[in-house]
């Protein structure tokens, strides 16, 4: 389970630390098996409890018939990534409750279709995006040339560029601790997000960058870790009703072939999987469906970047 130090509540205080320390506890399982007595009446504990139970709570899942899930489905809203033929492949578009996953190797187009996601979703649908920038690759000129091509500049923006641009929330972390952190920040209502309520897309570029580092060999904690971050994504996307666009990378399988990296464990969640390849000599980029809850996978579809 999780180490309670990387869930990043406000109720971890330095009190309530030196509490779990002194009890042995490091996990949320550590947490809910001992039976404390000694400290549990103090307030700041109690705010601890009562805020992992909260959290608990809400990331359990719950039984649903088929006609129930069939209709959330179908309520699902969904998000324009700026480009036609892949809403079309993804039946509208990336949707609410959904983590959707980019794959690719370096330089295949993930990070230039995230910032395309986010410039559609802040300026076209004027929702907020949380942009968490783990390889330091977003560019706010990009974005800006995103929305208005060649007809402004950062000198002169219009007041509607101005105002998406304003949707757009970055965040760079650089370990998957920081990363944590984050991202409990943005599961929590009540947290210091700096953004409006109506918070729509959230998007993680690139969570090889921060997940690799601890991951080979019999590396326990840092495949607890990588669930960690699993578990408050789904989270996000599932109890929050957010569109959740992550980015990952490519290794190279036995037969030579790429694969999403990450390993087997990684693979149950994302809902959905892109893989993308770009050919550089026309900016175009391939995308092929490899894994989808309600589509038929190996579809595919090509689409031209913006050269502007």
């Amino acid at each position: 389970m999780a180490p309670l130090r990387t869930l990043g509540f406000a109720s971890l205080t330095p009190r309530v630390l030196e509490f779990l320390e002194r009890n042995k506890i490091v996990t949320v399982g550590d947490f809910v098996s001992q039976e404390l007595d000694s400290g549990v009446e103090d307030p700041e504990i109690q705010k601890f409890k009562s805020e992992l139970a909260t959290f608990l709570e809400e990331c359990h899942g719950k039984w649903e018939n088929g006609d129930e899930m069939l209709q959330k489905n179908l309520q699902a809203g969904s998000l324009s990534t700026g480009f036609e033929s892949l809403d079309s492949l993804l039946k509208g578009g990336l949707k609410d409750g959904t983590i959707t996953e980019l794959v690719g190797p370096s330089s295949s187009g993930k990070t230039q279709l995230c910032m395309h996601s986010a410039a559609c979703v802040a300026y076209h649908h004027k929702f907020s995006v949380a942009y968490v920038d783990a390889s330091s690759s977003f560019s706010a000129e990009r974005v800006l040339q995103m929305m208005c091509g060649r007809r402004c500049s950062s000198i002169a923006i219009e007041d509607d560029v101005k105002e998406a641009m304003r949707r757009i929330f970055c965040f760079k972390v650089y370990d998957v601790h920081g990363l944590l952190e984050v991202l409990h920040s943005l599961y929590d209502p009540a947290s210091s997000f700096p953004g409006p309520v109506h918070l729509r897309l959230v998007i993680v570029d690139c969570l090889a960058s921060v997940l690799s580092p601890i991951l080979g060999g019999n590396n326990a904690q840092g495949h607890t870790l990588m669930m960690s971050v699993a578990q408050i994504l789904k989270s996000i996307a599932i109890n929050r009703n957010i569109c959740v666009l992550i980015t990952n990378n490519t290794v190279a399988a036995e037969d030579e072939e790429l694969k999403p990296a990450l390993g087997e464990s990684w693979k149950s969640v994302p809902h959905v999987r892109l893989m993308l390849a770009k050919d550089h000599d026309n900016n175009s980029c391939t995308v092929t469906l490899l894994k989808h809850t309600s589509l038929a996978c190996d579809a595919e579809v090509t689409f031209c970047f913006d050269r502007g």
